[in-house]
């Protein structure tokens, strides 16, 4: 179909979830709890979207910076990074409760990394 009708495509699909987001209530995103405690009249989701991701980046980068050329710590922070991306999208975006399933990769990862480093509470 082509770059075209792709992009197209795209468009439709993002315009389909943005109307389905806005008829979805969701008590389970951070814009969700800061409007139940502090302020109802103010949107916070793209702000918070845009600090979350800024951290993201930031620490992203830092990361880069400390591993250098180290190619295994390199491997293994990138397969971290992402994982708390994907761990991040239900707490961002309105999802269905399942999509906190997203989170169990990382989950998975910080207890190993507790049992192979054996440290205790």
């Amino acid at each position: 179909m082509g770059i075209g009708k792709d992009i197209e495509l795209h468009k439709q699909w993002l315009n389909t979830m943005l109307l389905h987001a806005d008829g979805f209530p969701s008590p389970n995103t951070i814009d969700a709890l800061i409007r139940c405690y502090l302020s109802k009249a103010v949107n916070f989701q793209y702000i918070i979207m845009f600090l979350l991701l800024s951290l993201y980046v930031f620490f992203t980068r830092m990361n880069i910076i400390k591993n250098g050329e180290d190619e295994k710590a390199g491997r293994v922070s990138f397969i971290m990074e992402w994982f708390i991306l994907i761990a991040l999208m239900p707490s961002l975006f309105k999802t269905d409760n399942q999509h906190f399933l997203m989170s169990l990769p990382i989950i998975l990862f910080i207890l190993i990394y507790l049992f192979s480093n054996k440290i205790s509470c």
